[in-house]
């Protein structure tokens, strides 16, 4: 741990000490914290007034790790359900797809900032049922995030060609073909389409991610101490 990450827990506890060379130290020591995962003597000084922790931040894993203890690390990345957070994934990407695509086909227009919408979707059902810390549940968001904006739009200009055509959507699929509707898609995108993807690709990413702040962090170790305290 770095003398930032020792001082969150040695500033609140009653066994500090103030060393005018050294800054707060341990009076147990009469030295600096050395501890890596938790100290043993730590006990909550309730008198001490803190800021308000940041509730806006999402911490990532590796950052975590270094500010729990190894128990309550541990319990987070025990509670993770990846399978569970690639299927909710795949199944809000598909949903948020055909309601793309119904939308574009009923109003005959297409609004950019419904990709927003689908990565929002994505990333809420993925951290809901994956309750992932790692990195592998945002880079999986951002991916179906992108796939489902994708195929939104496919859906949209099939549908919209076989109206126009007066066809069925079979037979555009079949007559026109996928690559030539991807490439119809890839031309007409603009950078504004680009923009909205991106948008998409990084709210995905973010939303899957369970969200871990300072302020959950300080609760998680609170309890922890108090518990551990109770115990002694």
């Amino acid at each position: 741990m770095t003398r930032e990450e020792h001082l969150r827990f040695c500033s609140i506890c009653v066994n500090r000490e103030f060393n005018t060379r050294r800054g707060i130290v341990c009076s147990l020591t009469s030295d600096i914290a050395a501890f890596e995962d938790n100290c043993e003597s730590f006990i909550n000084d309730d008198s001490v007034v803190r800021a308000a922790p940041d509730d806006s931040e999402v911490i990532t894993a590796g950052k975590l790790k270094s500010r729990l203890p190894v128990e309550e690390y541990q319990k987070l990345v025990a509670e993770q359900n990846y399978p569970a957070a690639f299927l909710s994934g795949a199944v809000s990407g598909l949903v948020g797809a055909i309601l793309w695509a119904l939308i574009t086909v009923l109003l005959e227009i297409q609004f950019g900032i419904m990709a927003v919408g689908v990565g929002i979707l994505v990333g809420l059902a993925m951290r809901k049922f994956g309750k992932g810390i790692e990195n592998k549940f945002g880079i999986t968001g951002a991916v179906f995030a992108f796939l489902a904006c994708l195929l939104g739009n496919l859906l949209s200009i099939t549908v919209l060609l076989a109206n126009y055509h007066d066809i069925s959507f079979v037979e555009v699929i079949t007559k026109v073909g996928i690559n030539q509707i991807l490439s119809l898609h890839v031309g007409n995108i603009g950078v504004m389409g680009m923009l909205f993807y991106l948008l998409a690709i990084y709210v995905g990413f973010r939303l899957s991610v369970r969200k871990i702040t300072d302020k959950t962090i300080e609760e998680i170790n609170s309890g922890y101490y108090l518990e551990r305290n109770k115990r002694r």
